[in-house]
């Protein structure tokens, strides 16, 4: 069984920084409901969680957020792979293919592709992902598992308050493909997500995902089966687009048990 849980955003303790980029307090965390289902997933006492936080540069703060939730609090073995610090491949290839849990960070989702092709850690992301580990993420970490996403890595903060900069700025990226479709994390988060989102779908023929934070959907052998919510006002909505005409519905699944 090959599962795929993509989590449209949401906190997870990690540090607040103000505009010198000094860390002035810390988030609390949002996304514990996800969290325990993804570690229930692997049917494992104490499974080895993987995190792979390319996207925010290998952050050490997300990092320690990271092994405070999954490891302090869901008693997971936790460890990081940073490959901003050039480790040996087989180091890499050790790392990914010994994991239960697979969970991408957020951050900067052409960034962290360009540095996975680079490091060549495609195959063995795919290798796990065929022997049946669990793959997971936020934001960009949700966009990777899709054929394409949503990408704001390109916006200014400009262009993120102008609806008319915003439609344009936000790109459609290509992915890696292991899941249909296109998503679009941080869908009702970001006031500018949503619409600049929906223009983008005019241009596309096909399926999308609008992936609210504190949402997530949940792929078991590709198939969307299941909504999982850590708040109750997390929403997550499929977006069909036929002939420049789009349509979007609610998604309305039930919980996932183990």
């Amino acid at each position: 069984m090959k599962i795929i849980i993509a989590i449209g955003g949401g906190e997870m303790g990690g540090p607040m920084f103000d505009e010198k980029h000094n860390v002035i307090g810390h988030y609390g965390i949002e996304t514990t409901g996800i969290d325990k289902i993804i570690v229930q997933a692997t049917k494992k006492k104490s499974p080895k969680a993987l995190f792979i936080p390319t996207a925010s540069w290998d952050s050490a703060g997300y990092c320690q957020s990271f092994k405070k939730q999954y490891g302090d609090n869901l008693g997971c073995q936790v460890s990081n792979l940073l490959l901003l610090s050039n480790p040996p491949m087989q180091d890499i290839e050790k790392s990914i293919l010994e994991a239960d849990i697979i969970y991408v960070g957020g951050g900067n989702t052409q960034f962290m592709q360009d540095t996975w092709k680079k490091h060549g850690i495609l195959p063995l992301l795919k290798q796990a992902y065929e022997k049946g580990t669990i793959l997971s993420g936020l934001s960009a970490g949700a966009n990777c598992w899709f054929e394409k996403s949503s990408t704001d890595s390109f916006m200014t903060p400009e262009d993120k308050l102008d609806f008319e900069k915003a439609k344009e700025t936000l790109a459609i990226m290509d992915n890696l493909g292991y899941l249909e479709g296109v998503i679009c994390p941080h869908y009702l988060k970001e006031a500018y997500r949503r619409p600049s989102f929906l223009y983008q779908m005019k241009k596309i023929e096909g399926k999308a995902y609008g992936v609210d934070n504190n949402a997530a959907l949940v792929f078991i052998d590709g198939k969307l089966t299941n909504l999982l919510k850590s708040m109750p006002q997390a929403k997550a909505f499929e977006i069909f687009s036929k002939d420049g005409v789009v349509s979007e519905k609610e998604i309305d699944l039930p919980n996932l048990t183990f």
